[in-house]
């Protein structure tokens, strides 16, 4: 057997209309009540001060967005040690106010950046509208001031980098000249063009030697050839003119001399007798003799010359060895000295162009932070933002009123429920 409890909705509804009276009481007092506490809590005012962010005069370029994140400046304006200037300096430890440490200040403070602007807001919310407007103003003052000077050191530091940078380039410039420079020393060009000139006319004159010894080799060769054939050839006695013994025939008459001498000796001669008379003599050849010397001569200075040319080759091969290794020590001194010229005239270059644009370098590298200009400075609003009255009662009694309610409502049913008031029926049930 199961008990079914039935509740009676009209019964609800009569217990909260008797209860209404209560609830709605409940609920006047506590908007009554929320009433005077907004007169106790002192109004707040709040005042904006706007400050435009523009290129760094420090820089050369023109950026399209800040290269410094916006955080920057928010973490800038609303520094420990900026709010604890502006708590010691307007009292506001003090009441109304009762701000003591910087978080305090903090959350009277709201620094964001205008979206799609360049614009940068400020706003300060106080007990007194003046104030707040001074306290804007001021925070604004002190962050361009703060910016500034941020902005020298970082110039100052980016100064200091370059120079330090540039001192390494002159530096690195320096030992690339001091290399070249030596580098010039020890080769000694001038000693090596000089010898190396002078095996170049060595060898010239040399190889116009051989060419001279060619010839003359050549040319004798020639002779040698025909002098052999002259002397050695089988039909030798065809060449009276060159024995080395003439027959000579000489007809006694053949000079006043010889016949003077006749007609002394003789007396009455028939000289048509004596018309076949003559002197037969034998003399040598001098045409043979001076062939034979030259030919001879020839066999003598053929060997000496084919020697003096093998010579004069093998000197050859030696200087032009010679003038082979002097070039290319002579090339490899000039890569080396070109390399190291090269060298030196990258890094003068570069250190003269970076000397020469140094201040631009220096500001170009300080352009990433804003310039901060106050753009609109804050002024006193008498408008209170704080406490909002007839919101703040609105919402004391409609949360009272759902308190009262689920308050009585849930005590008159217990109540109910144990004062028999609900029917009960019982409902029987086969088991």
């Amino acid at each position: 057997m199961v008990a079914e409890v039935e509740i009676s909705l009209n019964a609800v509804v009569n217990v909260i209309w008797d209860r209404g009276r209560r609830i709605l009481y409940f609920t006047a007092v506590s908007m009554f009540l929320g009433m005077l506490a907004t007169f106790i809590v002192h109004n707040r005012y709040e005042s904006h001060a706007l400050l435009l962010m523009n290129k760094s005069r420090l820089g050369e370029e023109t950026m399209k967005n800040p290269a410094i994140p916006m955080d920057t400046y928010v973490t800038m304006v609303t520094a420990d040690d900026v709010m604890q200037d502006m708590i010691q300096k307007y009292g506001l430890r003090e009441s109304p106010y009762n701000l003591r440490y910087p978080n305090d200040m903090r959350g009277r403070v709201q620094v964001y950046y205008l979206m799609g602007s360049s614009y940068l807001s400020i706003s300060v919310v106080l007990e007194d509208p003046t104030l707040a407007a001074n306290v804007a103003n001021d925070l604004a003052e002190q962050t361009i001031t703060k910016n500034r000077e941020l902005m020298a050191d970082e110039k100052k530091s980016s100064q200091q980098l370059i120079t330090e940078e540039v001192n390494k380039i002159k530096l690195r410039q320096d030992q690339y000249k001091e290399d070249y420079l030596n580098l010039l020393l020890k080769n000694n060009k001038l000693v090596l063009m000089k010898e190396l000139d002078t095996n170049q006319t060595i060898l010239a004159t040399l190889r116009q030697e051989e060419e001279t010894l060619d010839n003359s080799i050549r040319e004798q060769e020639e002779k040698m050839v025909k002098f052999k054939a002259l002397f050695f050839d089988p039909q030798f006695d065809r060449h009276p003119d060159f024995q080395k013994i003439i027959p000579v025939w000489k007809s006694i008459f053949s000079d006043n001399a010889s016949m003077e001498l006749v007609k002394q000796a003789t007396g009455n001669v028939d000289f048509q007798d004596m018309a076949q008379m003559g002197i037969h003599d034998e003399m040598l050849n001098t045409g043979y003799i001076t062939l034979l010397q030259e030919y001879s001569k020839l066999q003598v200075d053929l060997p000496s010359l084919i020697a003096k040319q093998v010579r004069t080759a093998s000197r050859i091969a030696e200087v032009e060895a010679k003038v082979e290794e002097q070039n290319k020590t002579f090339n490899k001194m000039d890569v080396a000295e070109t390399e190291a010229k090269a060298n030196y005239d990258r890094e003068l270059e570069v250190y003269s162009g970076i000397y020469k644009d140094l201040g631009w370098a220096g500001t170009t590298i300080s352009s990433e932070r804003q310039d901060l200009i106050l753009s609109n400075k804050a002024i006193p609003i008498k408008k209170k933002i704080w406490p909002r009255r007839s919101i703040i009662i609105a919402l004391v009694g409609l949360v009272a009123f759902l308190m009262s309610l689920m308050y009585f409502l849930l005590a008159d049913l217990y109540g109910m429920l144990h004062s028999g008031i609900w029917t009960k029926k019982e409902i029987k049930t086969e088991t």
